[in-house]
């Protein structure tokens, strides 16, 4: 689906209290990322970005609540990143997993009541298609836990937040990043472009 338009987001939930009666649970986890320098960033990139990582965000968690009133309660988990807690990427990804960040704080306290939990999850660099480019052992070797950490980590976290084993838990931001943060985020990524 195309997360900029919410006439898909309808289609997507319906679609899903169709096929499971209820809808309790919503993993915001679509992406655009970019890494141009000030310069070379143009509007138009910097609107797409925006549109996919933060007016999908926004419109996922707009039309999942009623679905999640009428199930008596929900968890939204939405996926920002590093950059959304750390200037480590460019000029628009940053400021739109910075503008998820805020949304998922001001929604979680708007919905609180009705018992809709929303948590953010901020993953590091990770073995993804993306990253193949660059050798895993040497981005291992740069962080802390000499690890290079891949998506079914980030699953785990992103299955406790959707659970009641979380029940507690709103509002708050989930760094996953084998301690990239705490190496400097933005120098680890600018020393990988150097290998990609």
């Amino acid at each position: 689906m195309d997360v900029t338009r919410s006439d898909e987001w309808a289609e997507a939930v319906a679609a899903a209290e169709a096929a499971f009666g209820s809808v309790d649970v919503l993993v915001n986890n679509a992406a655009m990322v970019e890494f141009a320098t000030f310069d070379e960033l143009t509007e138009e990139v910097f609107k797409s970005v925006f549109e996919v990582n933060a007016i999908g965000t926004f419109l996922g968690m707009k039309t999942v609540v009623p679905a999640m009133r009428r199930a008596g309660a929900g968890s939204i988990v939405n996926i920002s990143s590093t950059a959304g807690v750390h200037s480590s990427g460019g000029l628009a990804y940053t400021g739109s997993k910075f503008a998820v960040t805020g949304l998922t704080k001001t929604a979680a306290h708007m919905l609180g009541p009705e018992k809709i939990r929303i948590n953010s999850v901020h993953p590091g660099w990770m073995n993804t298609p993306q990253t193949q480019v660059v050798p895993q052992d040497w981005v291992a070797s740069l962080l802390p836990l000499r690890t290079f950490m891949d998506t079914n980590d980030v699953a785990k976290l992103v299955s406790f937040l959707a659970s009641d084993d979380s029940s507690m838990v709103t509002g708050s931001e989930y760094v996953i990043d084998a301690g990239s943060l705490l190496m400097g985020a933005r120098d680890i990524i600018a020393r990988m472009a150097e290998h990609m």
